[in-house]
């Protein structure tokens, strides 16, 4: 059962206040918790679509990014006004994409120019199958 009871944001802990047995009940329930909240959000929204009015809140239109209405017509005009090779921009393949047009075989020949840098570290549960990263400071790195 949700109960809230009054609860304002100076009631919510900060992280720094909690104690480890809080926040790995937390970060063990993320998934459940963001899943329920978006769900509520979602609720919401489908009442406030259907014409309720929910007190304190409201839909406005979210941020739009322009696009083309009819993307072979503007090539057209673009091409006719500022020419063909201003028209486009040329971008070059990414390494996933190069190696499929490339095929098996030729593959090999461009990995020396493919890098793969680390990854965002991520927190997962302690029984996950990555290797933990070795963060800090350890005796080995004064060998």
């Amino acid at each position: 059962m949700v109960q809230f009871d009054n609860l304002t944001t100076q009631e919510l802990k900060s992280p720094v206040g909690l104690n480890d047995q809080e926040l790995g009940f937390i970060l063990h329930h993320k998934k459940m918790i963001e899943n329920w909240l978006s769900a509520v959000e979602k609720h919401v929204i489908g009442r406030v679509s259907d014409g309720e009015t929910f007190s304190g809140w409201k839909l406005v239109s979210g941020r739009s990014i322009r696009k083309w209405a009819d993307e072979d017509a503007a090539a057209k005009k673009l091409k006719r006004l500022i020419g063909a090779t201003k028209a486009y921009q040329k971008k070059l393949l990414s390494p996933a994409q190069a190696e499929k047009a490339l095929g098996k075989e030729a593959k090999n020949k461009i990995q020396k120019f493919i890098v793969k840098p680390e990854g965002k570290p991520v927190l997962v549960p302690a029984d996950d199958k990555r290797p933990a990263l070795q963060l800090g400071i350890s005796a080995n790195d004064f060998d």
